[in-house]
Formats: structure tokens, C-alpha cells, sequence
């Protein structure tokens, strides 16, 4: 008798617990998941390029085919909450590039462009992360968003182009060599 009510008071209390403790963060796609849309397990420069496009349309919230650097903080502020995966308001390196890259691939001729992922979203946390403690704050993603916004806006009116947001929005295919061309 004694066990058995031991047992209900510890079930009763687990169950207390379990209700009390906050949910679990939904799992979230990554970025690089959202981009391939053949499931290869490699982003292409098309894949990358008509991403881009659809990430740069829903950042247009007033649609007027250009975006603001406001428009296009409010989207990364929204990356940046995807990535927090542990929720602690910081983005750690590996939460970031799990959530840009996705994990290391099984499938061979794929280790190459993912391993180019890292190193190029690698470098752009680096960047971001201005204190260098490896832990991105949204104070920190916001002033490289805004500066990254002033970077690619070549005639300086506070607005950018889709062909503008390349550079920001796909990295890793604005290097040389790999630039993605006007439609």
C-alpha cells in the first residue's frame, strides 16, 4: 500500500512538473532544408538564387519592390529567432550554421558545398559577433544587418534592390566566380 502510494504521489508530482515546465520550441526548418527544394542535399545556385527572390518578395511588406533597411532587419531578427534554438537570446556558431547550412551531408559531392557554407557563414557570424564572445546577441545581428544593409545599397537611397539583396541574403553565390546574374 505504502509503494503504491509512493508511486501515485511521484506520478501525480512528475505530471505537476511536466505541466509547470515551459514548451519545447517547435522544430524549425533550416534554412538550407527551405532552399533545397530537390532534396539533393546541395543548394544550387538556382535553388539559392530563386530563395532569395521568395525571401526578398516577403520582406517587401509595402511592395513596392525594394527594401528598406528596417524591412530588412525585421526578416533577420526573424532568422535570428530560428536559430535560437536553445532560446537563450544569444546564437551561438553552431545553432547558426546548423540553421543556414544544415547538418554535414551523407551524400557524396554534397561535403563540398556545405563545407563552402560554413566557411562563408562562418565568417559572416565572425563579423557580426562584435565583441567576438561566440555568442551573437540581437543587438549585434541588427547593427550587421543595418550595416550590411548600407554595404550593398550602391546609389545610397536607403533602399536595395532584389539584385542588391544578393550579397546579404545568399552569400555564399556573390563570391566571384559565382555571381548570380540579373533576370
Amino acid at each position: 500500500m505504502r509503494r503504491t502510494l509512493a508511486l501515485v504521489f511521484a506520478s501525480v508530482m512528475l505530471a505537476a512538473a511536466a505541466a509547470a515546465a515551459p514548451a519545447a520550441k517547435p522544430a524549425k526548418k533550416s534554412l538550407h532544408k527551405q532552399l533545397d527544394k530537390n532534396g539533393n542535399g546541395v543548394v544550387s545556385a538556382a535553388e539559392a538564387k530563386s530563395g532569395a527572390k521568395e525571401r526578398f518578395k516577403s520582406l517587401d511588406k509595402d511592395k513596392d519592390g525594394k527594401l528598406s533597411a528596417d524591412e530588412l532587419v525585421a526578416g533577420h531578427m526573424e532568422w535570428f529567432n530560428q536559430q535560437d534554438s536553445n532560446s537563450d537570446g544569444t546564437v551561438a556558431l553552431a545553432e547558426s550554421i546548423d540553421f543556414m547550412c544544415g547538418p554535414a551531408p551523407d551524400k557524396k559531392g554534397a561535403g563540398s558545398a556545405h563545407t563552402e557554407c560554413v566557411m562563408v557563414h562562418t565568417a559572416v557570424y565572425k563579423a557580426a559577433d562584435e565583441n567576438g564572445d561566440g555568442k551573437l546577441t540581437k543587438e549585434e545581428y541588427e547593427k550587421y544587418s543595418r550595416q550590411q544593409h548600407a554595404k550593398v545599397d550602391k546609389n545610397q537611397d536607403g533602399l536595395i534592390i532584389v539584385q542588391e539583396s544578393f550579397a546579404i541574403l545568399m552569400p555564399t553565390y556573390s563570391k566571384p566566380g559565382k555571381e548570380v546574374t540579373k533576370d
